[in-house]
């Protein structure tokens, strides 16, 4: 048995630490590809140990998540990988899972086949996950898989699957280990990168704005948010990240490219203008309002 963590990322330095540190001790080697990083976090992966590699597939629009999972997924088999943990840099294993992991998760985990855990949605602060009837809760996702040589990743523009996997043999008990999920914690930088994601989606797909607004419309929060503390054993052997500290995030310099490349008036149809900075760019460009939806 051989347990390979596979990781892409893109100016991820916030998270790293925080993804990392919550796996030293659960897998046997960690493979990244890096996407054009331009902060420093190809230094920060391979501080970790990790091998690091550049991702040969730079889009304007977009990433090209298809073709960096599916050669991620080359590389750990290629460096004698039976199962595989497929994770995103700003996302982490609660700590309680080292536990069970190799001795009971891997060992019942049949070739092909993949373990669910839950997907904690953390709110708006990183202390505190989503806990109602939203679908950011009781949001099961595969995470691991025993590779059986043949399964493979379908092609999707973006959000493809995080595993190839056929499907979940079951469904861990999130007391004995879950994914915590840090995309929310920072409230700003979530929204910057979904609108990154619409204007992305639009640019693929000119005529497709009604069934990106349709597709995205889960991110709008609603009245009804409840949250739950993250109990504190979840965390003991995590490295929290700083969120503090004032961030640039590179998403809107490149959403301010597309605006540049395309023209504002192109994207007015996409529900993005409840982001200030963003509508304020609007209205500097056209001198009017956007009749995008702001909320």
């Amino acid at each position: 048995m051989k347990f390979i963590a596979l990781i892409p990322f893109k100016n991820e330095a916030r998270f790293l630490p925080t993804c990392l540190s919550s796996i030293t001790n659960l897998v046997d080697q960690v493979i990244c590809i890096d996407d054009g990083s331009t902060d420093n976090s190809k230094e920060i992966a391979k501080s970790f140990g990790c091998d690091v590699y550049d991702n040969n597939q730079l889009k304007e629009v977009g990433w090209p998540e298809h073709h960096i999972r599916k050669t991620l997924l080359s590389l750990g088999r290629e460096n004698k990988g039976t199962h595989f943990l497929c994770l995103d840099a700003d996302e982490a294993v609660t700590s309680q899972f080292e536990k069970v992991c190799k001795d009971v998760v891997l060992k019942e985990l049949n070739p092909g086949l993949s373990v669910k855990m839950q997907w904690l949605a953390l709110w708006k602060d990183q202390n505190y996950f989503r806990d109602d009837r939203s679908v950011w809760s009781n949001n099961f996702k595969d995470f691991i898989f025993a590779d059986d040589g043949r399964v493979s990743y379908d092609y999707e523009f973006l959000h493809v699957k995080r595993t190839p996997a056929l499907g979940g043999q079951f469904m861990l008990n999130p007391n004995y280990g879950a994914i915590l999920h840090y995309q929310f914690a920072d409230w700003s930088s979530f929204n910057i990168k979904q609108a990154d994601y619409r204007c992305s989606e639009l640019i693929n797909d000119p005529a497709g704005a009604d069934r990106i607004n349709e597709t995205y419309s889960i991110t709008f929060e609603n009245v009804d948010v409840q949250l739950r503390p993250i109990p504190d054993v979840w965390t003991t052997s995590i490295i929290k990240p700083d969120l503090k500290t004032d961030y640039v995030d590179w998403r809107l310099t490149r959403i301010f490219s597309f605006f540049e490349k395309y023209g504002v008036e192109f994207f007015e149809k996409l529900n993005i203008w409840h982001i200030q900075v963003l509508h304020d760019e609007f209205i500097k460009k056209t001198g009017r309002e956007p009749c995008g939806l702001i909320r």
